[in-house]
């Protein structure tokens, strides 16, 4: 059957719906009946959509809106799309069984089908794509966009970005946990204070409290463990369990699983290093000769510590080492000042080490002496 629609119908809606209607039924569409806009404020259309509220409220699809009777500025487009909507208010809902369940809620906006399906009497929520934060019901002012889960439903203001497909994590906020990137932990997580940036860092974390991963799989592999700091690509990529690890520089740290308490700082430092504790390993390339290594320091480029509580400084290729200028004896700040253990090098001793050496320091020579202080004095040695 042809319906014709005149402009001066567009002029007064009610007349256009009834033609519609009329149409519908003499063509056998039958069953029901189509409600068109009954107030200068209200804009309606399908079958169960709401009578006239007066408030400026837009239902368009069967059922949308169906429940409106004091909300105002709704605006509902698609099947069952803000259906339960009583008396809330400024709720933009459209996709099928878009924000289906909202009674009371207000300012809320899902687009996409069955976004914000969950959401009752929550407020200022956004959630965009399909089947997005299907578990917020009373919350306020969460973001979800993809398919994806807010940790707590009755929480405020979390984000969850999701990939399209709902595969990979890309961004959230919540509680005391912050991440960006695509592949980062998978909300929801019960780890707290924890702060990752860059694809893939942080990936594995499911509990753990104060861990930060900043680069490309930096803690990618940490699970449970706490306080670990990694910044630079694939640092500290391999840790699962350890603590309270300082990782820094790029591909830093690559092998360590579960050790504790170490501080490893440059490119690539600290490769060998698996399940040590207690190490200091500073400078590019600089490591610790054995996998379980602990209480070894290692500074300088290249620098190898080979021994449990040793210090290495420099490599292999170092022949000197200074720890300040030389001075004359009278120069020498008091020995209780400076503490026991204390050293420095003279230029004018008495004595040479090798034949004063335990003895007080004396002045009024030409040689060149290492000395240190006992807390009371400074002797040759």
């Amino acid at each position: 059957m042809t319906v014709e629609l005149r402009p001066a119908d567009f002029l007064d809606t009610n007349e256009a719906l009834r033609k519609l209607e009329a149409a519908i039924n003499a063509g056998g569409g039958g069953g029901g009946s189509l409600t068109g806009l009954t107030s200068a404020a209200d804009t309606a259309l399908g079958i169960g959509t709401p009578a006239n509220t007066d408030n400026n409220n837009t239902s368009i699809g069967v059922d949308a809106g169906q429940r409106l009777t004091s909300g105002g500025s709704n605006t509902s487009i698609g099947r069952n799309a803000g259906k339960a909507i009583i008396n809330g208010n400024s709720n933009t809902s459209v996709g099928v069984g878009a924000g289906a369940l909202i009674t009371s809620g207000g300012n809320n906006t899902s687009l996409g089908f069955g976004s914000g399906s969950s959401v009752t009497t929550g407020s200022g929520n956004i959630s965009i794509a399909d089947d997005t934060s299907g578990n917020v019901t009373s919350g306020n002012g969460n973001i979800v966009i993809g398919p994806a889960l807010v940790p707590d439903g009755t929480a405020s203001h979390q984000l969850v970005v999701m990939s399209g497909d709902g595969a990979i994590p890309l961004a959230f906020a919540v509680a005391n946990d912050t991440a960006f990137g695509a592949g980062t932990p998978t909300p929801p997580v019960t780890a707290q204070w924890g702060t990752w940036f860059g694809t893939l860092a942080g990936h594995a974390q499911t509990t753990g409290v104060g861990n930060t991963g900043v680069g490309w799989q930096a803690l990618t592999s940490l699970t449970s463990g706490g306080f670990n700091t990694a910044v630079g690509d694939a640092a500290g990529k391999l840790l699962t369990i350890g603590q309270s690890n300082t990782i820094i520089g790029a591909y830093s740290g690559g092998s360590i699983t579960t050790g504790i308490d170490n501080t490893i700082v440059g490119e690539a430092a600290g490769g060998l290093l698996n399940t040590g504790n207690g190490n200091t390993i500073v400078g590019q390339i600089a490591n610790v000769s054995a996998i379980g290594a602990t209480n070894r320091i290692a500074i300088g480029q290249a620098a190898l510590a080979t021994a449990d509580n040793s210090t290495q400084i420099g490599n292999n290729s170092m022949i000197t080492l200074r720890a300040g200028a030389p001075v004359a004896v009278a120069s020498l700040p008091s020995a209780s000042v400076v503490g026991a253990g204390a050293r420095a090098f003279v230029t004018d001793a008495l004595t040479t080490v090798a034949l004063g050496i335990g003895q007080v320091v004396a002045n009024g020579g030409a040689n060149f002496t290492p000395v240190y202080s006992d807390g009371a004095a400074w002797r040759y040695g």
